[in-house]
């Protein structure tokens, strides 16, 4: 679930992050959230329903990037499907 994992990021960003002498003094990286719909959906109609997915997303943004990766064939589809600030790419199929 989306907003599962985002929740998850918020709880790791919030917390209190390990430092190495490595990394004391640069700052965190803002952590990314993504993932591709491997074969999903089975038909173009079906890509509403994916999209409805990603719905409460924009609340998690100052935290984290959220990227979503669909299919080659459904990226033209679903590109302006989805709120300012998530970002779409295709996937590495």
């Amino acid at each position: 679930d989306v907003l599962e994992a985002l929740k998850a990021v918020r709880v790791v960003v919030g917390g209190s992050a390990p430092t190495s002498p490595a990394t004391r003094s640069s700052p965190l990286r803002k952590p990314v959230v993504g993932g591709n719909w491997k074969c999903n959906p089975a038909t173009a109609s079906s890509l509403p329903e994916l999209v409805k997915n990603f719905e409460g997303c924009s609340a998690h943004l100052q935290s984290c990037d959220v990227y979503v990766c669909p299919s080659n064939l459904h990226v033209a589809l679903v590109k302006d499907s989805f709120a300012p600030g998530i970002s779409v790419a295709p996937q590495n199929c």
